[in-house]
């Protein structure tokens, strides 16, 4: 949120939730309502506090940063889990 604030991203976890989506999950959730801010119907709906807002920059750093993350993860995989995944796959 440092870089849209906190308030739009509140704006979209409501209108997650009054879509029925899911205001705690992030991918498919909360950035599809931040993408969706950009627009009249969604940027003026009454659920909506701070108005306007360009979340493609946001939403984009964050998928970055979901992708970094599981990059890290698998280099931190430990060789046994590796092998065992390995193992498993010939079953």
């Amino acid at each position: 949120a440092y870089n849209v604030g906190i308030g739009h991203v509140e704006d979209a976890r409501r209108l997650t939730e009054k879509y029925g989506g899911d205001p705690d999950v992030w991918e498919g959730n909360v950035a599809k309502y931040l993408l969706l801010k950009s627009k009249l119907k969604y940027y003026t709906d009454p659920v909506v506090k701070y108005g306007y807002c360009r979340g493609s920059e946001p939403v984009n750093y964050v998928e970055e940063i979901f992708e970094r993350f599981k990059q890290y993860k698998q280099l931190l995989k430990k060789p046994e889990d590796n092998n065992l995944q390995a193992n498993n796959s010939v079953l």
